[in-house]
């Protein structure tokens, strides 16, 4: 998926996250008197996922043949499921919009690049590449 779409989508849910209020505990930018940090923590979760792709190619060009063997550490549908858990077991609603944010990049992922939705499962990708087991 082009950067374009994921930016654009994170500014989009970034914007409908400051409808609400919510206050980070770690963080605080201010914007006009208004708290802005769940909207930078948006766009940032949505958008700098993809920094692992620049440390897959750097890493690995010399080693595998394009596109093979790639780690893609940020990439994975378990981060969604513990992002959620997060939020609403422990009472941290700041952490849904960036939550939201990084599971409509990783949608996106799988829509757009055409690859099967297991292949974005930490699980399923390292049991593949390290033990052989699974065929995805």
């Amino acid at each position: 998926m082009h950067p374009k779409w994921h930016i654009a989508s994170s500014i989009i849910i970034a914007v409908i996250s400051l409808l609400f209020e919510q206050n980070t505990p770690f963080l605080s930018i201010q914007l006009f008197h208004r708290e802005i940090s769940v909207f930078v923590l948006c766009f940032v979760v949505g958008v700098t996922i993809d920094v692992d792709h620049l440390i897959d190619y750097h890493v690995y060009r010399r080693y595998t043949v394009e596109g093979e063997n790639m780690i893609i550490l940020f990439h994975g549908i378990e981060n969604v499921a513990i992002l959620a858990f997060l939020s609403f077991a422990f009472q941290f609603p700041f952490i849904v919009f960036p939550s939201v944010s990084y599971a409509c990049h990783m949608a996106m992922d799988v829509y757009g690049n055409g690859q099967p939705f297991l292949s974005y499962c930490y699980v399923i990708r390292f049991g593949r590449r390290l033990l052989g087991l699974f065929a995805v």
